[in-house]
């Protein structure tokens, strides 16, 4: 993640800087997310120039609870957008926006 990343969540929080991303992150994967597992599922990369590309990757995740702390029966799926850019030499987020998918998962929709 850059410094000066934008990253907004499935819940519409809005994270501007790293500290606020790191914060948000380490207090989230310690509680409700303790337990879960996240695997990728898939990823696409766009080059708007050779040091800007767009990153969009589906994701499932299992073994997360609710607010409530009831671990949630059936995994969840969404999609990751991240525009990542090259500085000195090391690909950075600079922005990111992750979705929770409202329909069922389609894995073999392409459009």
């Amino acid at each position: 993640m850059a410094d000066d990343v934008d990253f907004v969540t499935v819940a519409t929080t809005y994270l501007h800087g790293r500290p606020d991303f790191e914060t948000f992150h380490v207090r989230l994967l310690s509680g409700r997310f303790k337990e879960a597992m996240i695997t990728a599922l898939q990823t696409t990369v766009r080059f708007l120039r050779p040091d800007i590309a767009v990153v969009h990757w589906s994701w499932k995740i299992e073994g997360d609870k609710n607010f409530d702390g009831v671990r949630r029966p059936e995994p969840r799926y969404g999609m990751m957008t991240m525009v990542a850019e090259k500085r000195s030499g090391t690909w950075l987020v600079v922005v990111a926006q992750n979705t929770n998918a409202i329909l069922a998962y389609r894995p073999n929709y392409k459009h």
